[in-house]
């Protein structure tokens, strides 16, 4: 049985400067993707069509290990890795929170990074196996938001 990744990305709500001294509110996480309701699922449930995922780069275990040491068995030694998971934050946005909900106890290693933890990591012990990544969805991030502590993706495992 194969490990499967379940990526999501958020971004800091932009705020203007009076809701932010009038209401006193910080800024809220948001999906960047558009969900939709999952035909597939009997019970209500929101889902983005794989099309339209944020990352759709399918299974790579070196993509997995180096977000969080998920599968690091496929390497010989020790390999870097950027976080341990941390779980799912709390103030992250309700679709995330939800659908990660769904998956119960099947999902594990819930994790999140923000774009400047993938940055800020050293990529070149996993060469070309991450390419897709490094090329496509920090890209994606960086067009989001100017500040890189203001966009990140939350992600979780199923086996």
């Amino acid at each position: 049985m194969g490990c499967d990744i379940h990526l999501f990305a958020e971004a800091k709500s932009n705020q203007s400067f009076l809701e932010k001294v009038i209401f006193w509110e910080k800024p809220k996480w948001q999906s960047i993707e558009k969900w939709e309701i999952d035909p597939d699922y009997d019970e209500f449930r929101m889902t983005i069509p794989y099309k339209k995922e944020f990352y759709n780069g399918g299974r790579n275990y070196n993509l997995f290990c180096a977000l969080c040491g998920v599968r690091s068995y496929q390497f010989n030694g020790n390999p870097a890795f950027i976080t341990l998971p941390r779980g799912i934050p709390d103030d992250s946005c309700q679709e995330i929170k939800d659908y990660v909900a769904s998956w119960g106890s099947d999902g594990h290693s819930h994790n999140y990074n923000t774009l400047k933890e993938l940055k800020e990591f050293n990529w070149s012990d996993y060469g070309d196996t991450v390419k897709y990544f490094l090329d496509e969805v920090i890209p994606k991030m960086e067009k989001v938001s100017v500040c890189d502590e203001e966009v990140r993706i939350v992600y979780f495992f199923d086996n």
